[in-house]
């Protein structure tokens, strides 16, 4: 996978993309994998993927998987490490101590 720069660079290139592109964009809705394929991310086949289109008045909330340890954790150490998944890494010190992460299953730069 991308670091967390690309990913960004790209997921903001993909929208741009389906904004411009109506085929595109229909392809991204109906076959995401060959969509993200067009756009240089080959996604393993083991990977579901789920492409949704917000639309006005709707509100869609993604709740990502939960960490490890969870019911361990503090609310406040818990609500730091969801702060930071939405930017496609976490706030956990063990994220950010150079020693890979213990915490939640993110990859990170």
């Amino acid at each position: 996978m991308p670091d967390r720069q690309n990913r960004e660079q790209l997921h903001a290139k993909i929208i741009a993309h389906a904004w411009k592109n109506p085929s595109f964009k229909e392809k991204l809705l109906k076959n995401p994998r060959a969509a993200f394929k067009e756009m240089g991310l080959d996604i393993p086949e083991e990977v579901q993927i789920k492409v949704i289109e917000d639309k006005p008045n709707s509100f869609t909330f993604v709740l990502p998987p939960s960490v490890a340890h969870a019911e361990e954790m503090s609310t406040q150490e818990l609500e730091k490490i969801a702060a930071g998944y939405g930017m496609g890494g976490c706030s956990s010190t063990a994220c950010t101590s150079g020693t890979g992460c213990q915490v939640c299953p993110a990859t990170h730069d």
